[in-house]
């Protein structure tokens, strides 16, 4: 990730307002949050499914699809 699309993340951060995120803003700054966490939900996903392997542990840490079943 660059500095200028971390500096843009802080800015959507920032203007989201995370205690009481509100408005366009507060939008922006909780759909850049679901896509960054998307690889940890994954995971979470695997291991409350009971069907978390080793490889799908790596695939979700490195932000790959994964299948829950």
């Amino acid at each position: 990730m660059t500095n200028t699309e971390k500096e843009r993340q802080k800015a959507i951060t920032t203007a989201g307002n995370p205690a009481k995120p509100t408005g366009e803003a507060g939008q922006q700054m909780l759909a850049r949050m679901n896509e960054s966490h998307a690889a940890l939900t994954a995971w979470a996903c695997l291991i409350s499914s009971g069907t978390a392997t080793k490889r799908s542990w790596i695939s979700a840490a490195a932000g790959e699809p994964t299948s829950i079943v």
